[in-house]
């Protein structure tokens, strides 16, 4: 509640600039909890800067459906791998929206390597490309629906362990007691994914995104800008953060 009083009170801080044009695109997200910290502000920004949005929540595997059948107009809160899975339909505006890693929780002693994950059943929320990108085919994966019951899951030993990541985290992190934490990834940028046929609309949603970061990323205390200092697992392999 605290939080959203806090939203509440920055809006007061949106630039006055061009009115709404023309219908409200649809957009996706599959953050769950962290939407409710995030879309409210998010939408009135880019209302600010003429552009209406409406966002719904869907399930990853499902908003990449959504988003290849023409059936939304974007994708909220992905990282730039997850172009190649919807690339013949949508491009990621430039500026990322977030900023965050990768980590892994587990009920037993933590690996030292990404190799120690092979003998573990980890839980996985299906269609996110920077799990799948992680780990490849070697590894014993379960997928859930989302970060809530894979918590659950992990409590009651029915996983090793599981991959979230650090935004998500700060918002379940209450029901993370007894589990060992440890970072898998390095920085990872997520963005909006904006249907080719709004390219037009490419440069006023990246201004939005601009304002909203410098307007509320800024001044807002929440799990979005907690950082954690763990351990990092390597890998050979690497990331890309960048579109």
């Amino acid at each position: 509640m605290r939080v959203l009083l806090i939203i509440a009170a920055l809006f007061s801080s949106l630039p006055a600039l061009a009115g709404n044009s023309g219908s409200c695109m649809r957009l996706v997200s599959s953050f769950g909890s962290v939407d409710r910290l995030i879309v409210p502000t998010l939408s009135a920004t880019f209302k600010a800067h003429g552009t209406c949005i409406e966002v719904t929540y869907a399930p990853p595997k499902r908003a990449t459906v959504l988003m290849n059948t023409g059936q939304i107009d974007g994708v909220l809160i992905r990282t730039a791998s997850y172009h190649a899975l919807v690339k013949q339909s949508a491009f990621p505006v430039p500026e990322a929206i977030l900023t965050g890693y990768g980590l892994l929780l587990t009920n037993t002693p933590s690996p030292e390597n990404l190799d120690g994950l092979k003998n573990m059943r980890l839980g996985v929320m299906a269609d996110t490309q920077w799990q799948q990108e992680l780990l490849g085919q070697n590894y014993q994966t379960v997928e859930i629906s989302d970060y809530k019951s894979g918590l659950a899951m992990l409590k009651a030993r029915r996983l090793d362990g599981l991959l979230i990541d650090n935004i998500s985290y700060g918002f379940y992190s209450e029901q993370t007691e007894g589990f060992e934490v440890v970072r898998v990834t390095p920085e990872l940028d997520a963005f909006l994914f904006l249907a080719h046929t709004h390219a037009e609309k490419s440069e006023q949603c990246n201004a939005a995104i601009k304002t909203w970061k410098r307007v509320f990323m800024g001044q807002l205390k929440s799990p979005v800008q907690d950082q954690l200092v763990l351990p990092y697992l390597s890998s050979e392999g690497s990331l890309s953060s960048k579109p």
